[in-house]
């Protein structure tokens, strides 16, 4: 179907709609295909990818863990790159591929790991074939802490979710209420059950975890997996050793379900690209048609073509009530962004002034800003879900104003969360040592407390003399011990306001930070979806205008023509129209969806 219409627009000399076809035919030969990998620290995410591509692409180490997110996908020869941001811009740099470790995992310099936001990797499998992509995911560490909301949000992006944990013990409380938030976001979710050859008793977790899904109504496929003997299967190679380690079973279900899933998107949005296309073009041979079957009524059709042109071409002006309305949304979008988050960092900065008051913020630290942090990734991810909720509504009110145009839905982009773990070890945020904690807070107390004691013996010992009464050694030392302890508390309670201090300072600062990179990726990403509808809905005006243009232009040439001329015109156009209407007959009927455009 797409090849005749290529070949329908290329006739017609309509090289715009000739590109958005081609576009549309290299997605379907090939549909993007995310499937994301998650799971805690060293649970064998990193392995098991390494397994399904047959191919060591990802770092494996027993002491360090994967730091940054990996897409794998397939490519004719090896190739890798880093996507990282230096002061605000995106920077592109190719890397070796034998260098990988050094920028995707803790073993790499920090300098060189900054800002890094994605390491894209190409290999040749058979696997990655079509377009599949499998990503590689940095342990999530306790699913209570910053990487839950961001691994959240870029599932929203994913076709499918493999979450990933060993057969060491059967599934924790965190995980499975983790896998119940993600089941809302990503409906396609795989559990892969790892390191079966290593634990006796993998068949007893196995049917444990399939209890706890079952309690908390998480439907997920279930996969036995030994990445391990999958490896050595294929450094053999030995079929029934592959079978064995089960990744033949789950490479299928995902290449399989997953992405026929993806291949019917992009089918639909194919079919929506080509007729709108083919209209466009039947729309100038209808009305040359129409003109050359009735001329005396050609110059009211010319009128209504006419009229059309003139309601384009004003639509195309900067001052269109569309474009107004795009750029007033988007404003208004910006400024409720904005507000929300203010609101939102005065609400955590009074949570924090109350929790810290009622604390000791030296023995909390750990917990205290893991709470912190959490806190933060789920604002900037509300905060992005409410940049996306408010574009698509944009969207929706622009394409009601434009009904009358044919408008088909854009795509609109995502983004990335901020990474608060990355922006939390950028610099040094522990409180300082010897405020009351270890050795040297306890060595500072008893000095204290014996500047304290020698300091009440000198006064009261000024004080008895004046009296003329001879105090006894006991009683010196009691009343030492009375003011050593008072000098004792005032120092603990002055230590104590003192750590709150530091603790406050160093929250509010990183607070500050976070939230300013969160306003950053906010404005940034709502200018970029401000500029992607924008540019959508001018590419469809352009092509309606084109139509319209050449709509009229064979019409008036039609009124040239003699009898004779007209009539070989006109068997021509009936080819054309037939033709064209065929093509549009033979497409299937398809819901309209937000993915098309």
């Amino acid at each position: 179907m797409l090849a005749r219409g290529l070949e329908a627009c290329t006739a017609w000399n309509r090289d715009d709609l000739t590109t958005k076809l081609r576009l549309a035919q290299a997605r379907l030969v090939r549909p993007s295909t995310l499937v994301c990998v998650v799971g805690e620290y060293k649970q064998g995410k990193s392995t098991l990818i390494n397994a399904l591509v047959g191919s060591p692409v990802c770092p494996v180490d027993d002491d360090l863990a994967t730091s940054a997110i990996t897409a794998v996908y397939g490519a004719e020869a090896p190739a890798a790159r880093i996507r990282r941001v230096v002061d605000g811009r995106a920077q592109v740099e190719e890397i070796p591929v034998e260098a990988l470790n050094l920028y995707v995992s803790e073993q790499g310099d920090p300098a060189e790991r900054a800002g890094i936001e994605l390491v894209e990797v190409g290999i040749p499998s058979p696997a990655l074939e079509d377009g599949f992509t499998l990503v590689d995911t940095p342990g999530i560490g306790g699913f209570l802490q910053q990487h839950t909301a961001a691994t959240l949000r870029f599932l929203g992006l994913a076709d499918a979710l493999v979450f990933v944990t060993d057969a060491s013990q059967e599934l924790t409380a965190p995980e499975v209420a983790f896998l119940e938030q993600a089941r809302q976001v990503c409906p396609n979710l795989v559990l892969a059950i790892t390191k079966t050859d290593l634990y006796p008793e993998w068949r007893r977790i196995v049917e444990r975890n399939r209890e706890h899904l079952a309690a908390r109504r998480v439907d997920a496929e279930v996969f036995t997996v030994a990445a391990t003997l999958q490896m050595e299967a294929l450094s053999r190679p030995d079929e029934g050793l592959s079978e064995e380690s089960g990744i033949p079973a789950l490479l299928g279900e995902l290449r399989g379900r997953i992405l026929d899933s993806a291949k019917q998107r992009s089918a639909v949005r194919a079919i929506d690209e080509l007729r709108w296309a083919l209209e466009r073009l039947l729309q100038p041979v209808e009305s040359e048609m129409a003109v050359l079957k009735d001329p005396a009524a050609a110059e009211r059709m010319l009128d209504g073509l006419r009229a059309g042109q003139e309601r384009l071409s004003r639509l195309q002006e900067a001052g269109a009530r569309w474009a107004t309305m795009l750029t007033d949304g988007f404003t208004d979008l910006r400024s409720a962004v904005d507000l929300g988050l203010r609101a939102a960092v005065r609400s955590l900065l009074a949570e924090v002034e109350a929790r810290l008051e009622q604390v000791d913020p030296a023995p909390e630290w750990e917990a205290l800003t893991g709470e912190v942090r959490q806190r933060l990734s789920l604002i900037a991810a509300d905060r992005l879900a409410v940049i996306e909720e408010g574009a698509a509504a944009i969207r929706d009110r622009i394409a009601a104003l434009l009904a009358d145009e044919e408008q088909v839905y854009p795509d609109l982009i995502g983004a990335e969360v901020v990474d608060v773990a990355a922006l939390w070890a950028g610099s040094q945020r522990e409180l300082k040592e010897g405020h009351g904690r270890g050795v040297v807070g306890v060595l500072s107390s008893s000095l204290t407390a014996l500047r304290g004691g020698a300091s009440g013996i000198y006064l009261l010992g000024v004080a008895a003399s004046l009296a003329g009464v001879a105090l006894a050694g006991p009683v010196s030392l009691g009343v030492a011990a009375l003011f050593g302890a008072k000098q004792i508390l005032d120092t603990r309670k002055a230590a104590l306001k003192q750590r709150r201090q530091e603790a406050r300072m160093i929250l509010r600062q990183f607070i500050d930070e976070v939230m300013g990179e969160v306003g950053n990726r906010a404005r940034q990403l709502v200018q970029d979806l401000h500029r992607l509808l924008r540019d959508h809905y001018s590419a469809r005006l352009q092509e309606l205008s084109r139509s319209t243009a050449a709509a009229l232009q064979s019409s008036q040439e039609a009124l040239a023509r003699d009898r004779a001329g007209r009539e070989q015109r006109a068997d021509v156009l009936h080819r054309w129209a037939d033709q064209l209407r065929r093509q549009l007959a033979e497409l299937p009927t398809v819901e309209p969806t937000e993915a098309s455009g």
